[in-house]
């Protein structure tokens, strides 16, 4: 029963520390794209005053998420890889990246939303008002 007791304190801590990594990581992306939508409003002005539509704008930052998104899981992924093969030899460390994977899908998705509604506040704007900015 101790046991028990102290592998479900421990589980509950690193669920803590994950939920923590992962606020931690969509404040910092969120905050990034926003920083980006707002420092361009002038342009997103002129590129919607020549033509350029909604989802040709929108289909830009996305671009800008998802790489993002493939070098931050890339560089995670490997390092995790990198940590099992060397710890391995001396821990018996299982090796799941399931959860690993669904941590950064959820965080896509999160992210892709704030991104989605952020555009979408932005794009309610008129060209004319975005025009004036310039």
């Amino acid at each position: 029963k101790e046991n028990q007791s102290y592998m479900r304190i421990l589980i509950i801590s690193l669920l803590a520390v994950v939920i923590l990594f992962f606020s931690i990581c969509a404040s910092i992306i969120n905050n990034a794209l926003t920083a980006k939508i707002r420092e361009s409003k002038k342009e997103i002005g002129t590129l919607r005053a020549v033509g350029a539509s909604v989802k040709e704008i929108t289909n830009s930052y996305v671009r800008q998420l998802i790489s993002m998104f493939s070098w931050g899981c890339g560089v995670g992924f490997i390092s995790y890889i990198l940590t099992h093969i060397i710890f391995n030899k001396s821990l018996e460390i299982t090796f799941e990246i399931w959860p690993a994977i669904i941590i950064c899908v959820l965080l896509f998705s999160m992210c892709s939303l704030n991104l989605y509604l952020k555009i979408r506040k932005e794009m309610k704007n008129s060209i004319v008002d975005n025009i004036r900015e310039l």
